[in-house]
Formats: structure tokens, C-alpha cells, sequence
């Protein structure tokens, strides 16, 4: 099984509690930034924890590749947790990212100390996020394109505009003038 290099932040005093956070579909792991910051700080009277937040393939700053399935997400969270020499870990995984983590739970339940599944569970669920992906493919980022157009782009496919604004921040400047999605669609 290939695996790839994922992106990752890490807050907190290595050693410490090792927390481990995958987050979900069209998401990366700045979606779990002030929740690494609070579990990672002082703050909270508790002891501080070493969180990691990573962006899983396909996703965030991650690589995007031709393959991806839950067995390659969990092998590539290994990965990571093997290079920084991880163990008894805690592993949060929200949605998509809790699918990888329930697939990492079952291959290395050695590495864990506790497994936190947020919002799916472990059995097959229907594709309800087809409009966004053709929303997503859809959407014009050619040279010269600004935010504000491919934002209307994508709003003509998916009306919530929390969704696209969520959606939008997977849009970066690639070079000058060239928008990208991080996230391959």
C-alpha cells in the first residue's frame, strides 16, 4: 500500500498525550486549529496534550493523488504517527476523517488509547455530496479568474451559503493569477 506524505500542524509539548485529528470531507486541518490550540494549551486547567492535526490525502496541503479509500487514508496516518513516534494516542476523527480513523482503529489498535468517532458511524452511508463535486469540477478557476467568480460558480450548484463559504476556503492563489482548489476534485 503507497502511502503519502501528509501535511500536519502539531501544538503542544511533544510527549505529552498524543492527540491525533482527522478532519472530514472538502475539510482540512485548519478547520481544527483553535481546538488543537485549546487542547494544547494550559488553558483548560487539564494538562496539556501533543496535538496533531492533519490534512489527509486529497486534501488541505496534503498530495492529491489517483487513489484514495479509507484503508489508504488510515495507512497514510500511520505514516505519520510511525515518523513522529507517536503511541497510545488519541485519535479524533470527524466524518470522512472518522471513517479513516475506524479503518486505522482496526489495523493498528495497538497504537491507540482511545478512538473519538464524530458524527458517522461505522456503516455504509449513501454519497449525499455529489452536487458539490460537480459543483466543485464545475467551477472556472482558469487564469485571470477572480475569488468573487468562482465563487458564483460554485453558489449556482450548492445554495447554502455556509457550504460555499466552507467550499471557498479550499481556493488559493496556486501562482499569480491562477486560483487552485486543495482538495482534488
Amino acid at each position: 500500500m503507497r502511502t503519502v506524505e501528509l501535511h500536519y500542524g502539531r501544538n503542544g509539548p511533544e510527549g505529552a498525550q498524543a492527540v491525533v485529528i482527522l478532519h472530514g470531507l472538502f475539510g482540512s486541518s485548519d478547520n481544527w486549529g483553535s481546538i488543537a490550540k485549546e487542547l494544547s494549551g494550559p488553558s483548560t486547567g487539564d494538562a496539556a496534550m501533543d496535538v496533531v492535526v492533519a490534512d489527509l490525502r486529497d486534501h488541505g496541503r496534503s498530495p492529491h493523488t489517483e487513489e484514495t479509500s479509507y484503508p489508504l487514508m488510515a495507512a497514510d496516518v500511520h505514516a505519520l504517527v510511525e515518523r513522529l513516534e507517536l503511541h497510545d494516542i488519541i485519535l479524533v476523527g470527524h466524518s470522512m476523517g472518522g471513517k479513516a480513523a475506524m479503518a486505522f482503529a482496526q489495523r493498528w489498535p495497538d497504537l491507540l488509547k482511545h478512538l473519538v468517532v464524530v458524527d458517522i458511524g461505522p456503516r455504509e452511508h449513501e454519497n449525499h455530496q455529489g452536487h458539490i463535486v460537480e459543483a466543485l469540477r464545475s467551477a472556472d478557476i482558469s487564469a485571470g479568474r477572480t475569488r468573487k467568480e468562482v465563487e458564483a460558480d460554485v453558489s449556482r450548484f450548492v445554495k447554502e451559503p455556509g457550504v460555499v463559504a466552507f467550499l471557498m476556503k479550499n481556493l488559493y492563489w496556486r501562482s499569480e493569477g491562477q486560483l487552485a482548489w486543495r482538495m482534488n476534485v
